[in-house]
């Protein structure tokens, strides 16, 4: 329980939701009405399982066509990696602790399985360069750091492995073996470090800033740590707490580009609300103009917005619905029984 399987969003090469074509066949029924068909399902090369459908349409001696559909899960090996740690932020100089298991698709443990793992920093290398009309324009590359390496022999219980984070940034732990068959697979987990130190993350030619929650939801009387990946090194910060108007503010300084700020959660903020940030960068000291006249010393200005989903806790209600009969019949009457209980 709290295992997290497979390959994250943050990964490259990760499979988007479409669908394609990979077999069209014909034939005959035969005298117990039934037909075979093949296709190659191969998940092979990939570290994501995939969803096979199968829709058929029979022609009947009356002229009248049916149709059915199944489906199948087609797991690109005999065996999934899975990463329990429950953070997503970590203080610098703060220990990143993890529950590493190696099992089937069944989710029995796999034993004797040698799985290779790595923690890595990602950090985004960004420069200026001329764009159209001589306009600066960002450019970023992705760069990985590894930080750490780890090996380890699988076994029925969970491994762990922990290792001391003293960088500021994103970070990714990445998981990979092999089964029998050596078809890989591949585990992974994120999480930012935070705290003051310089971060790199990637610039973009707008005046947007990413805030980031810690979590994914918060109950009234938590404090909601939010991380801003500011672009300066020391900037000022307005906070707002809004929800159809300005509920809170509050103007603060935020040295380096991972600092957080913390919105403690009260109960007039359920069901939902959100946090805004604008920071203010002032005026450099040098006078700097572009090709085209831009002046590049002038005032900035970086605008973000994260929506905090606050659940009520103790207020909400379980709602059953009970029926008199299985099945119905065309003008029959229904007998319902509506059951609301709070949480008590």
């Amino acid at each position: 329980e709290g295992f997290t399987f497979g390959p994250g969003w943050w990964e490259e090469g990760r499979v988007r939701s479409e669908s394609r074509l990979l077999a069209v066949s014909t034939g005959t029924l035969d005298a117990q009405g039934k037909a075979a068909f093949e296709a190659v399902l191969d998940a092979a090369g990939g570290f994501w399982p995939l969803s096979a459908a199968l829709e058929a349409g029979v022609w009947s001696p009356e002229r009248q066509r049916l149709f059915g559909r199944a489906s199948a899960i087609v797991h690109p090996a005999d065996l999934y990696l899975g990463i329990r740690a429950g953070r997503t932020f970590l203080d610098k100089g703060r220990t990143y602790s993890a529950q590493i298991a190696a099992v089937r698709p069944d989710g029995k443990p796999v034993e004797g399985v040698e799985v290779r793992g790595q923690l890595i920093r990602r950090d985004w290398l960004s420069v200026q360069k001329a764009g159209i009309g001589g306009r600066l324009e960002w450019v970023s590359e992705q760069r990985e750091v590894t930080v750490a390496t780890f090996s380890f022999t699988s076994a029925k219980t969970t491994a762990a492995w922990s290792h001391p984070i003293s960088e500021v940034g994103f970070h990714v732990l990445r998981l990979e073996a092999r089964d029998e068959q050596g078809r890989p697979a591949r585990g992974s987990d994120s999480f930012h470090c935070v705290g003051k130190g310089e971060a790199w993350w990637q610039r973009e030619d707008t005046d947007i800033v990413e805030l980031v929650p810690d979590k994914k939801s918060y109950k009234p009387g938590e404090t909601a740590r939010i991380l801003v990946k500011s672009p300066y090194e020391r900037a000022r910060a307005l906070v707002t707490v809004e929800r159809e108007r300005v509920l809170e503010k509050r103007v603060l300084w935020l040295e380096g580009g991972a600092s957080f700020i913390e919105v403690p959660i009260q109960p007039h903020h359920v069901p939902n609300v959100y946090v805004g940030v604008t920071l203010v960068q002032g005026r450099s000291g040098d006078n700097k103009y572009g090709e085209d006249g831009e002046d590049l010393a002038k005032p900035q200005a970086k605008f973000g917005y994260a929506s905090l989903a606050v659940n009520p806790g103790g207020r909400r209600l379980s709602v059953s619905l009970k029926l008199d009969k299985p099945q119905y019949r065309p003008r029959g009457k229904v007998k319902a029984t509506l059951t609301i209980k709070d949480e008590q």
